[in-house]
């Protein structure tokens, strides 16, 4: 029983590196569990088709830009700080 998880965990490890070493096949990985995903859900979905490309974008961009500005906020408020303050407080 060991050895099968031993296995199903260095076959997703493997899986992971090839993803991010190849960004065309990550985007394709990621579409496809995307339209998986669509599909398991689509009793929720109330007037819109499973595989509609605009909700696909939609979702997309809302995310990209949530994500963004995760990322901006903080680092910009880092920014701001003098690194000899910071490292006192520290």
């Amino acid at each position: 029983m060991l050895h099968f998880l031993d296995d199903l965990r260095a076959d997703l490890a493997y899986g992971f590196r090839w993803l991010r070493r190849s960004r065309g096949f990550a985007a394709a990985a990621i579409l496809s569990l995307a339209a998986a995903a669509a599909r398991g859900v689509s009793h929720m979905l109330f007037g819109l088709a499973p595989f509609d490309p605009v909700a696909f974008f939609a979702g997309s961009s809302i995310r990209l830009c949530v994500a963004s500005l995760a990322a901006y906020v903080p680092a910009r408020q880092a920014s701001r700080m003098d690194p000899m303050v910071a490292m006192r407080q520290e």
